[in-house]
């Protein structure tokens, strides 16, 4: 009974050791890739607006930023007519603005569309 009271507390010891490593990870944001993403300006110098995302995306799944540190980062990236449009649209400026509702606006107003 004693062996397995001390093995359960060693399991639980272990997945609280797992929880506390998570939970510092998560406080502490590695953001130093941010530097090195490309401004957008929305203009065809700049590329596309589908590339501009891609670059945030992949990132993304590298330092496991939130939807939250998404939307943030690529509004910090924004320049030029992309920021002057974002600045234009209130629901976009808000900090609860989600991530994928920035992304769909800038990606109706600045994709190329042509007809079938």
């Amino acid at each position: 009974m004693a062996t397995a009271v001390a093995g359960e507390i060693e399991i639980l010891r272990e997945r609280l050791e797992g929880l506390q490593t998570a939970l510092s990870r998560s406080l502490t944001k590695d953001v130093s890739l941010v530097a090195s993403l490309k401004e957008w300006s929305g203009d065809s110098e700049s590329g596309t607006v589908q590339e501009y995302f891609t670059q945030i995306e992949s990132f993304t799944k590298v330092n496991h930023w939130t939807e939250l540190d998404m939307a943030l980062i690529a509004e910090s990236k924004l320049q030029g007519l992309a920021l002057q449009y974002l600045n234009g649209k209130e629901e976009l400026l808000k900090d609860s603005c989600p991530y994928g509702v920035m992304k769909k606006a800038l990606i109706d107003r600045f994709s190329d569309k042509l007809p079938d």
